[in-house]
C-alpha cells in the first residue's frame, strides 16, 4: 500500500497532452499497425527537478533520477477490455553530473538517458526538461493483434519513480482518449 506522501506525490503530477494517434486510418491484414504516441508529465515532479535541487541532491549522493514507464494498448469490448499491444516497459533517466566546461556557470548539470539507452547532455535547463519529461514515440503493433473490422482503442499508461531529496517517490496512472482503427478484411 501507498504511504500518504506517495499519493500527494502523484496527485500533484499528471500526464498532460496524452494522445496515441493512428499514421494510417485502415490497415490491411499481414500489416503493422503504426501510432504515435505523445504526452508530458507535468507538475510537481517535472517542477522539482530543476537547477536548484542539482546541487543539494549531488551534494548528497542522489545522483539519479529514474522514470519508469508501462504502456499498453487495450480495444474496448462490451464490458471489459482486451490487451491488443504491451505492456511495453521503457526508462528514462536523468544522470546528475560535474561538468568541466568553462562555459557554463555552474558546475552540475543532468545528463538525460532515453528510453533507447542513448545519453544525452544538454547545456540548458530547459533542453534536461523537455527530454527527460516529455515523451514521444512510434510504436510498432504486431498484424495479428486485431481481427478484420473496425476497432475502438485507447493506451494506458503506468508511470513510477523513486523517493529523492526533491520529490517524494510515486505512481501515476493515465488513459488515452480512445481512437478508431479500420482492419480491412484479407
Amino acid at each position: 500500500m501507498a504511504n500518504r506522501l506517495d499519493l500527494e506525490a502523484a496527485e500533484e503530477t499528471v500526464v498532460a497532452n496524452f494522445s496515441v494517434t493512428p499514421l494510417v486510418s485502415e490497415v490491411t491484414p499481414g500489416r503493422e499497425l503504426e501510432v504515435e504516441v505523445a504526452f508530458s508529465v507535468k507538475g510537481k515532479l517535472r517542477r522539482s527537478f530543476s537547477r536548484a535541487s542539482w546541487q543539494e541532491a549531488y551534494e548528497a549522493h542522489d545522483l539519479q533520477l529514474r522514470l519508469a514507464y508501462e504502456l499498453t494498448l487495450v480495444r474496448r469490448a462490451a464490458i471489459f477490455h482486451h490487451k491488443v499491444f504491451g505492456p511495453l516497459r521503457l526508462v528514462k533517466k536523468a544522470k546528475l553530473y560535474w561538468s568541466r566546461n568553462p562555459d557554463l556557470e555552474d558546475h552540475i548539470w543532468a545528463m538525460v538517458v532515453d528510453e533507447d539507452g542513448m545519453p544525452h547532455i544538454f547545456d540548458r535547463e530547459e533542453q534536461v526538461d523537455a527530454a527527460l519529461f516529455d515523451f514521444r514515440r512510434r510504436v510498432l503493433i504486431p498484424s495479428g493483434a486485431l481481427a478484420p473490422g473496425d476497432h475502438v482503442l485507447k493506451a494506458e499508461l503506468r508511470l513510477r519513480w523513486g523517493r529523492h531529496l526533491y520529490v517524494e517517490g510515486g505512481e501515476l496512472r493515465a488513459e488515452s482518449p480512445p481512437f478508431g482503427v479500420k482492419v480491412k478484411q484479407a
